[in-house]
């Protein structure tokens, strides 16, 4: 098993503590953040032998390519399938926070890369380079003041186009970020100096929240882990989990292409293939079958689960 990196083996800074990457979120956006990083393959998919991961090439590219994939995982420890699923799982969390990561490809010699994830703040990326500039209150801490990387030596992996891409997953954050659903500043100070205004209508500006945050993360079909029905229908409900689930699987697919264009590029002879995991392409259909009624919400909810 490869040894922990070094700090002087790495160039870029991995966080920037005096930033706090995870500040300034709103409880509601990082619930949404948090339910967007559940595992876009979960662990009991492989409970059925119908689902299974696959490494092509010769037996000595197969343990390059899960070499590579025990490095980006967290759980590195047992088949191939646990190794593979945790490296896009680990992907697809780290993708929540920013809508994009970053990797530098470090090289120890012998064919050896180790992936070293590092922050996107204060990052400038180029076609052929990217800086990284460290706040002064960490520069002790990284001993450094930039980090430079060519292009060859980092992998970026971004939200898919079809998910807004990492413009449009900000700026879905930036959005549901914007409002508390508390209610304004003046109401909860209000509230705080036991003065309740009969001219602000809470229930009014609640409802218009969720209508809000409903459209906002309609992408997404986020259901803010709310199943009550006294503002959606049952059938929206439904539509929202698919759609959920659909997300899900376009992210899954998108990380499995990047996992695969990273091998190609390392020129690593072996690709990984996913198989008996439903496709966003088969959600797609389903949805659309719900919609004109060919299914109800019963074959729905037996169709995601499998």
């Amino acid at each position: 098993m490869s040894r922990p990196l070094l700090r002087d083996e790495y160039k870029m800074a991995r966080h920037f503590p005096s930033l706090r990457e995870n500040s300034g979120y709103s409880a509601r956006t990082s619930m949404f953040i948090q339910d967007a990083a559940l595992p876009v393959i979960p662990t009991a998919a492989f409970d059925d032998d119908e689902c299974k991961v696959e490494l092509s090439g010769s037996d000595q590219e197969k343990v390059k390519a899960a070499s590579l994939l025990t490095k980006l995982s967290r759980d590195r420890h047992g088949s191939i399938q646990k190794v593979a699923t945790g490296a896009i799982n680990e992907v697809a969390a780290n993708l929540a926070w920013r809508g994009r990561v970053f990797y530098e490809l470090v090289d120890r010699g012998d064919a050896e890369i180790v992936p070293n994830r590092f922050t996107s703040e204060r990052l400038l990326v180029t076609p052929f380079f990217c800086i990284q500039s460290i706040p002064k209150e960490d520069r002790r801490l990284w001993k450094k003041r930039l980090g430079f990387l060519w292009s060859h030596q980092f992998w970026r992996v971004a939200m898919p186009s079809t998910l807004g891409g990492p413009c449009g997953y900000s700026k879905v954050l930036r959005r549901l970020n914007r409002y508390d659903t508390l209610g304004p500043n003046f109401f909860r100070k209000g509230l705080e100096q036991g003065n309740i205004s009969d001219e602000f209508d809470f229930q009014e500006y609640s409802y218009n929240i969720d209508v809000f945050m409903n459209h906002v993360s309609r992408t997404w079909g986020w259901n803010r882990r709310d199943s009550g029905q006294d503002r959606a229908t049952e059938y929206y409900y439904f539509y929202k989990t698919a759609q959920f689930h659909r997300a899900q699987a376009i992210l899954r697919e998108h990380i499995l292409v990047e996992i695969n264009a990273l091998l190609q590029r390392l020129n690593i002879q072996s690709q990984v293939a996913i198989s008996g995991v439903i496709s966003s392409e088969e959600i797609k259909k389903k949805i659309e079958a719900l919609e004109v009624g060919e299914i109800n919400f019963e074959d729905l909810s037996q169709i995601l689960a499998n």
